[in-house]
């Protein structure tokens, strides 16, 4: 398995001067010449156009210390809340030409060096117009980092003198048209080859090519269930031969209503509780509305994304009760458990106003998912769609208690802990796992270990991986308190390898999947164990 990149390599690199500081031409009147492309890049009438997610247009080597300068000329389309965006190690550092909130933003040490805010204002008072050609540079000089749009120099900040690994261009969900595209500085020695860029699993773990990847869960006959879009709707699907084929079971639906979930293991859950109801927890976006102010940075009284729990009593034959848990708008589904006595925990979120946030919360459930009481909110503060607590993974510890992991911004997870099942939580205080901007995932495994999978932050990985390209796992003997030392598991550089799940389908096999990157293999327990703790 690996990911697609056409590396193009022609030996363009032209001595600018007596010293170290050399040209390199990437992109020739629309042509690539020393550039690295991953699949959605094509040629144009004069430019090379690239859309979506992650979709790199790369020098194919990057940049040692010392001064640099970096021109191109480009047009973007589809600006609006596009997150396009130009930068240094695969999104660690990044210049956006206009995010989610409507204004040119900053990310990371690169950019933003110390002191420097993450947004810059207006695209179009700096000279970004959807579809207008623009010249764009950026130059580091004695330590400062400067970023000039049509001449005008709009971004200073003073920055370490680094090597950077590699950089370029990700349109988003913005359409790119770059016609030129140089720099010159003192390059790294490292030409990309192809095989630099493939996808890279740790030896221990076997990749597997499946229809489905989760959620999954064990049923008594010892077949699995999952549960996903087919023929118009929601439907679990079993399977006898750990998921080579898949026999259909049940639709999930309602009278006047439609279901549709994001497929990939995104925001639906499965649990079957030691009573042998099944629950099927999912966010319907089929009628979903995502409905934010950028300019206020406030939710609109018409977002919604509303939390359904169906409850099966003969293993997904037949679906009798879906009924709504949460209205309002839950940003994602991350985990939901049974306690030692019983209680059901699914974690929720919604969203908040004065200022616009999210707000995490737990749902309980003493009756197996019939009826549900809703605990206090976990809150962090913040301002923005993506700001406050979100995302939560939720584990019982040895001693009774329930620990929650929440997803922040801040370089690590927030902990809350309940002494109750889940009812009351105390005030969120940040953890001692260092985290990225992405939710990780806990989990209680038949040894009594626990599993930590997550996206690490930037101090504890080497830096030319960005926040979410490589997943981590670690195990933990003493309920979180030590940790083996983390394994990254899947990597791909330029590409996002996160919103893990794991599915214990016998006692130490692991099955991992991820949402955005669209993985799924399996790993042993015993495999990763007996490594130095930290």
């Amino acid at each position: 398995m690996r990911a697609t990149w056409l590396c193009v390599a022609i030996g363009v690199v032209c001595s600018m001067s007596e010293g170290q500081m050399k040209e390199l031409i990437i992109v020739a009147n629309g042509k690539g010449k020393d550039v690295c492309l991953s699949d959605p890049w094509r040629d144009g009438d004069g430019f090379l156009e690239g859309t979506g997610d992650d979709a790199w247009l790369l020098a194919d080597r990057g940049l040692g210390k010392g001064d640099l300068l970096i021109t191109a000329r480009l047009a973007i389309r589809k600006l609006g809340q596009s997150a396009a965006r130009f930068s240094f190690n695969c999104g660690e550092s990044s210049f956006g030409f206009e995010g989610s909130h409507g204004k040119i933003y900053l990310t990371g040490i690169f950019f933003k060096g110390k002191g420097t805010t993450g947004a810059l204002g207006d695209p179009g008072e700096a000279g970004v117009i959807d579809g207008k050609p623009f010249a764009f540079e950026v130059i580091r000089k004695s330590e400062t980092l400067t970023v000039r749009i049509n001449g005008k120099d709009v971004h200073h900040a003073a920055v370490k003198d680094e090597e950077i690994e590699s950089f370029g261009f990700d349109p988003r969900r913005a359409v790119v048209q770059i016609e030129q595209f140089s720099a010159t500085g003192s390059f790294l020695s490292q030409v990309y080859t192809p095989g630099y860029w493939d996808l890279w699993f740790d030896p221990r773990c076997c990749p597997v090519q499946s229809e489905w990847r989760g959620p999954f869960v064990n049923l008594p006959d010892d077949s699995v269930l999952t549960v996903v879009n087919s023929d118009g709707g929601v439907r679990a699907f079993a399977s006898k031969d750990d998921g080579k084929t898949w026999q259909p079971r049940g639709f999930i639906k309602k009278e006047g209503q439609t279901f549709k979930i994001r497929d990939g293991n995104g925001d639906t859950l499965l649990l079957r509780t030691r009573s042998g109801v099944l629950l099927c927890a999912f966010l319907n976006i089929f009628d979903e509305k995502i409905s934010w102010d950028y300019q206020k940075q406030e939710p609109l009284p018409d977002m919604k994304r509303f939390t359904w729990l169906a409850r099966s009593f003969d293993d997904g034959a037949t679906w009798p009760e879906v009924e709504i848990v949460q209205k309002g708008y839950c940003g994602a589904l991350r985990d939901m458990i049974q306690t030692s006595t019983g209680e059901i925990a699914l974690v929720g979120q919604d969203v908040a106003n004065n200022p616009g946030r999210s707000l995490s919360f737990t749902h309980v459930s003493t009756d197996d998912g019939k009826t549900w009481m809703r605990s206090n909110v976990m809150d962090i503060g913040g301002r923005g769609d993506h700001a406050g607590s979100i995302e939560g993974t939720i584990e019982e510890l040895r001693d009774g208690r329930l620990w929650i992991l929440l997803r922040s911004y801040h370089g690590h997870f927030y902990e809350c802990f309940s002494s109750d099942k889940g009812r009351t939580w105390t005030g969120p205080v940040a953890s001692k796992i260092k985290a990225s901007g992405s939710p990780g995932l806990l989990k209680r495994l038949a040894s009594g270990r626990l599993v930590l999978l997550w996206n690490r932050y930037a101090e504890n990985r080497p830096k030319q991986y960005g926040r979410r390209e490589e997943l981590s796992m670690a195990f933990s003997e003493d309920d979180g308190k030590t940790w083996t030392e983390p394994a990254i598991v899947v990597r791909l550089r330029g590409k996002r390898q996160s919103y893990p799940q794991a599915f214990e389908r016998r006692p130490g096999e692991l099955w991992i999947s991820t949402w955005q990157g669209g993985q799924m293999f399996n790993l042993f327990e015993k495999d990763f164990i007996g490594g130095t703790k930290e």
